[in-house]
C-alpha cells in the first residue's frame, strides 16, 4: 500500500486536484466566516474543483457541467425533505449526467452512474445533515476518494478527486464551516460513479469495491432509519467530542480499507460483492453497538435551527 501512496505525491492529477481544491475551500471558508454561519456548499466546492481539474487534463463536454448544475439544484430544492422526494428531484439531473458522460462507455455505465448518484447522493446528504455539527460530511470525503484511488486499475481521474477532496475536508474539521449540502452530496456521488466508469473498467471487482467505498455515507443513514433512532433538536451543541461522530469516522476508514484493498482487488464482481456485503453488515452491527445515545447530537444543523 505504501507504493501507491508514494506514487500519489508525484501524480500530476493529484497535484492538480489539490491546487484547485485549496482556492475552492478558501472561498467557502471565507464566506462562512463572513456570514458567521455554516454554508452547505462544500460538496459544490469539491465538484467545481474536480470539474475544472478534469477539464484541464481531459476533454469535458459542456453537457456534463450543465447536468451537474441541474442535479445540484434538485438536491437543494428538496433539501431535508423525504428520501423519495429527493430521489425524484435529482433523477433528471442524474440521468442527464449519466448520458452526457460519453457514448463510448460500457453498457452498464448509465444505470450504474444513475444508481450511485441517486442512492449514494441522497444517503450521503442525509448523513451530512445529521452530523452537520461535527462536519463529518466533508471530513469523510477524502477517505472515500482514497479508496477509489487505491482500487481502480487506472488512477488519472481518481487522483484528481482525492486531491480536490483533501482541502475541502478542512471545511468540516477542525471546525464545521460548511457541510456538503443536499445538492453538493449528490454532485459528489455522481463524480464517484463517473470515476468508476472511467478508471474502474478492466476489473469488475474494482467497480463493486469502489461503489462500496461510499461506506458510512450509505450505512449510517440506513441504520439510523431502520433502528428508529431519533435525535432531539436542541440537544447539546458542538464544542465537545461526540461519540457518534468518532464511531462513524472510525468505521468509515475500516469499511473503505476493506472494500478497496480486499474486495476491490478481486477480478470477479460476485466475489467482490460478497466481501462488501459482509463488511457492510459487520460495520452496521458495530455502529448499532458503538454509537452513543441519539440525544448526544442535534439532527437539525445550525443553519436550519431557529435561534434559542
Amino acid at each position: 500500500m505504501l507504493t501507491p501512496l508514494t506514487d500519489l505525491l508525484a501524480h500530476d492529477g493529484f497535484r492538480t486536484g489539490v491546487a484547485l481544491g485549496v482556492p475552492a475551500a478558501v472561498v467557502v471558508a471565507v464566506a462562512a466566516l463572513l456570514a458567521r454561519r455554516a454554508v452547505p456548499v462544500a460538496g459544490l466546492a469539491f465538484g467545481a474543483a474536480t470539474v475544472v481539474g478534469f477539464r484541464a487534463r481531459f476533454t469535458l463536454e459542456a453537457d456534463v457541467v450543465v447536468a451537474l448544475v441541474v442535479l445540484a439544484a434538485g438536491g437543494y430544492v428538496t433539501g431535508s425533505r423525504g428520501w423519495l422526494l429527493r430521489l425524484a428531484a435529482c433523477a433528471p439531473g442524474a440521468l442527464w449526467f449519466a448520458l452526457a458522460t460519453g457514448p463510448n462507455s460500457p453498457g452498464w455505465a448509465v444505470p450504474a452512474i444513475v444508481a450511485v448518484t441517486l442512492v449514494g447522493g441522497v444517503l450521503a446528504g442525509d448523513l451530512d445533515r445529521s452530523l452537520a455539527a461535527d462536519g463529518l460530511g466533508p471530513a469523510l470525503l477524502p477517505v472515500t476518494m482514497l479508496g477509489l484511488y487505491l482500487t481502480t486499475p487506472d488512477t488519472e481521474h481518481s487522483a484528481i478527486l482525492l486531491g480536490a477532496a483533501l482541502p475541502v475536508a478542512l471545511l468540516g474539521v477542525p471546525r464545521a464551516l460548511a457541510p456538503l449540502g443536499a445538492g453538493g452530496a449528490a454532485v459528489a456521488a455522481a463524480l464517484v460513479g463517473w470515476d468508476l466508469v472511467l478508471d474502474g473498467v478492466g476489473r469488475d471487482g474494482a467497480v463493486v469495491g469502489g461503489v462500496a467505498c461510499l461506506g458510512m455515507y450509505v450505512i449510517e443513514p440506513v441504520v439510523r432509519r431502520v433502528t428508529g433512532r431519533q435525535v432531539a433538536p436542541g440537544a447539546a451543541d458542538a464544542g465537545r467530542p461526540r461519540r457518534d461522530a468518532v464511531v462513524v469516522a472510525a468505521l468509515h476508514v475500516g469499511v473503505v480499507a476493506a472494500c478497496s484493498r480486499i474486495a476491490g482487488l478481486r477480478s470477479s464482481a460476485v466475489e467482490a460483492l460478497a466481501i462488501c456485503v459482509v463488511v457492510y453488515v459487520v460495520a452496521a452491527a458495530l455502529l448499532v453497538r458503538g454509537a452513543g445515545r441519539p440525544a448526544d447530537r442535534p439532527l437539525t444543523p445550525a443553519w436550519d435551527r431557529p435561534p434559542t
